[in-house]
């Protein structure tokens, strides 16, 4: 599924700390909300914030498990420090327009 595939790649961008092609799966006006309430909507905002998060810290997305139907990728995951949170993302087009949030039984970390 090509859904499963675009995430599939962003997984291995974020764990690259590649903010760069992170960034261009990503449509020129899609939205990223965070697990602290934080929203930046376009492109270009959530380049400089995955670029400013990997110049800060060495991120790592470890899938829990990944589930996609046409168009919406869920994917539960987990860091290092053994901190789980799960994302959403909608995927139109091959590129994703929304990347939100479900869960974190953390509360600290969303990739």
């Amino acid at each position: 599924m090509l859904s499963k595939s675009i995430i599939t790649q962003w997984v291995e961008f974020f764990n690259a700390g590649d903010a760069s092609a992170l960034s261009f799966l990503y449509h020129s006006s899609a939205i990223k909300e965070f697990a602290t309430g934080k929203r930046i909507e376009g492109r270009k905002n959530i380049w400089d914030t995955y670029k400013q998060e990997f110049s800060s810290a060495k991120m790592v997305c470890i899938v829990d498990r990944m589930q996609a139907s046409d168009d919406m990728v869920t994917l539960e995951w987990k860091d290092l420090l053994d901190l789980r949170g799960c994302s959403i993302f909608k995927i139109v087009d091959e590129v994703i327009v929304l990347n939100g949030l479900g869960k974190s039984t953390s509360g600290i970390a969303q990739p």
